[in-house]
């Protein structure tokens, strides 16, 4: 990935397409959890409390939204809430 300041700083999507054009999907999905496993998902935000983080915010990237909601109702959110995860 090319860090934040690159990202930060692409003037339009032109520049975006120009940084990114050698990144392939399995990079991505090497540093970000994508997806639709709930396992996947919890691992990831594991791995982000047991060194301290105390707030994670999940997004939904793509169209549909409505998918991320009733995923997150369904399993993510319980899952979450258990002291276990």
């Amino acid at each position: 990935m090319t860090g934040w300041p690159v990202q930060a700083e692409l003037p339009d999507p032109k520049g975006f397409d120009a940084a990114s054009k050698h990144i392939s999907p399995d990079v991505v999905a090497e540093k970000i959890s994508c997806g639709a496993s709930v396992d996947q998902h919890l691992g990831a935000i594991r791995d982000f409390t047991k060194v301290g983080f105390d707030h994670i915010i999940l997004v939904q990237i793509g169209p549909d939204q409505g998918y991320f909601f009733d995923l997150f109702q369904r399993e993510l959110g319980p899952a979450l809430m258990d002291k276990k995860s």
